[in-house]
């Protein structure tokens, strides 16, 4: 893959918006410095000026700009960011969020979501859990993160056809056991067999509560 193509979606609104706000951009930073050929795509409900200048390409998207970052706000995000990567030419995108992580761990995986990508499998994502009951659920499929084939992505996050209740994440896996065979896609039991990291999903609760633990981690 010449070009590795990041679609973000964000929401930095709310309690925590200055921690959030300060991690993201981190983010970008270290994104930037491990992939120095990037092009980031990030949407946002909310301007933020600094977030805007680290990122190749910046949409805010005021259609929720009252929503938190997960259900239909996220959903509406996914797809404007599918149809730009679209026009752009890109075949593969990583699917992130503001409050996720790469280092040296974590890149040595998503390297391996690249090669599976380009050996044909068409989405690469993990089963959703509860990060409070560290639990996961079977049957489910985290949509904060993930490895896609661009044409694939557009047809599992049609917005028409995904109900986001009462389990989001279930819908989505439905959809996607429905509409592909077992080849086109690869989940990982769990994020932190994903990612070979516990350093994921930092702000939890609709991005109310931060997982103090791995913000500290990455200082």
């Amino acid at each position: 893959m010449d070009k590795t193509y990041f679609l973000i979606t964000s929401y930095i609104g709310g309690s925590l918006a200055i921690e959030k706000t300060n991690h993201l951009i981190k983010y970008l930073k270290q994104i930037k410095k491990y992939y120095p050929n990037s092009y980031i795509v990030l949407i946002d409900s909310i301007p933020n000026e600094e977030i805007a200048k680290l990122c190749d390409l910046y949409v805010c998207e005021l259609l929720n700009k009252d929503d938190n970052h997960y259900g239909k706000g996220d959903l509406d995000k996914i797809n404007i960011g599918l149809n730009l990567l679209e026009y752009l030419g890109a075949k593969y995108v990583i699917k992130t969020a503001y409050d996720y992580w790469v280092d040296d761990t974590i890149f040595e995986q998503q390297k391996q979501w690249i090669k599976l990508l380009e050996d044909g499998v068409k989405i690469i994502g993990s089963q959703w859990g509860d990060v409070k009951y560290n639990l996961t659920f079977p049957g489910s499929i985290s949509v904060g993160h993930g490895a896609y084939n661009i044409q694939a992505a557009k047809y599992l996050f049609t917005i028409d056809t995904i109900p986001t209740e009462p389990i989001f994440e279930q819908k989505v896996y439905s959809r996607l056991a429905k509409i592909f065979q077992p080849s086109d896609y690869y989940i990982y039991p769990s994020n932190f067999e994903m990612f070979n990291s516990k350093i994921y999903d930092i702000f939890n609760y609709a991005g109310q509560v931060v997982d103090t633990d791995k913000l500290l981690s990455i200082l």
